[in-house]
């Protein structure tokens, strides 16, 4: 079979991060210049969102079935929608 052995990291993909790692570094300064001095709020909230999933780790949703009727808020949450 082809491919690198298992264990053995990909060099260049470990190469090109460490620049990209090395790139924002020296430039964040830069960066966090540049967003200062954007004007237009909805833009800086667009970059401010796109940024987030490389910090924040995403929500997965969950489905609940089979909840005791005590316990199971649909029925109002439903009817509150209604109102």
């Amino acid at each position: 079979m082809g491919g690198r052995p298992k264990g053995v990291t990909n060099k260049i993909g470990q190469y090109t991060k460490e620049q990209i790692v090395r790139f924002l570094t020296e430039k964040w300064d830069t960066f966090l210049d540049d967003y200062e001095h954007i004007v237009d709020r909805k833009e800086r909230a667009k970059i401010f969102l796109e940024l987030i999933p490389y910090v924040v780790p995403k929500c997965q949703s969950v489905s609940v079935s089979g909840l005791p009727k005590e316990l199971d808020f649909r029925d109002e949450l439903d009817a509150l929608e209604q109102e």
